[in-house]
C-alpha cells in the first residue's frame, strides 16, 4: 500500500512541477506578448532582453556583495616573503 501511496505522491509532484513550467513560460510570452504589442523591442541596446539581463544580473550581484563582503573581511594579507633576513636581494624571491 505504501508503495502505491509513494508513486502518487512522486505523480502529483511531477505533475506539479510540469504545471509550473507551464505557468513560467506562458507568463514569458505574455511578456514578450506585451513588449510587442507596446512597440517594444525585443532585442538591441533598449530591447527587452538587455532590460531582462541587467535586472537578472543586478539581482545576482547584490546578492553577492554582501558574501563577497564578508570574504573579505577575513582574508588577511600574506606577509613579505623575501625579507633581508632570507635573502640578500628581496627581488630574487
Amino acid at each position: 500500500m505504501s508503495i502505491v501511496i509513494q508513486a502518487s505522491e512522486d505523480m502529483d509532484l511531477e505533475k506539479a512541477a510540469v504545471a509550473r513550467r507551464d505557468d513560467r513560460e506562458a507568463s514569458d510570452q505574455e511578456l514578450v506578448d506585451q513588449a510587442r504589442a507596446e512597440g517594444l523591442e525585443l532585442v538591441g541596446e533598449n530591447g527587452l532582453l538587455g532590460r531582462l539581463a541587467r535586472l537578472v544580473l543586478e539581482s545576482a550581484l547584490e546578492g553577492e556583495v554582501p558574501t563577497i563582503s564578508a570574504m573579505t573581511s577575513t582574508i588577511r594579507p600574506v606577509a613579505a616573503v623575501g625579507t633581508s633576513a632570507t635573502a640578500s636581494d628581496p627581488r630574487q624571491c
